[in-house]
């Protein structure tokens, strides 16, 4: 899957631990100085690169998750936002980029635009 920058990416941490207890809180480290909590975060990243994310979970007895465990990291690579640049006419004519954004499995726009003339 491709990552990309200024995308919102949701992760959902287990509800329960290898022994089969319910987790109660999940800690986010996203790699990139941002944290989170709860077992369902989104989060946004706004530069290029490869980041490390790392969960920590406590469980209904307290317990924490075990740092070095392998599967409360993962790694991933944020690409940058590919462009295409176009005009929009909406209600003027605009010149602008679109930025594809990936969400639910269907492709968006997002448009940045700068007004090149008003049409009267």
């Amino acid at each position: 899957m491709v990552f990309y920058v200024g995308e919102e990416r949701k992760f959902v941490g287990p509800e329960v631990d290898e022994a089969g207890n319910p987790i109660v809180r999940w800690i986010w480290d996203f790699g990139d100085g941002s944290t989170g909590e709860g077992q369902i975060v989104t989060h946004v990243y706004d530069t290029p690169g490869t980041y490390t994310i790392h969960l920590t979970t406590i469980n209904s007895c307290g317990k924490q998750s075990d740092p070095d465990d392998p599967r409360c990291f993962q790694t991933i690579t944020i690409q940058p936002s590919p462009s295409i640049t176009g005009e929009c006419i909406f209600p003027r004519i605009i010149t602008g980029t679109l930025t594809p954004r990936l969400d639910t499995g269907k492709v968006f726009y997002r448009v940045r635009c700068i007004i090149d003339k008003w049409v009267r």
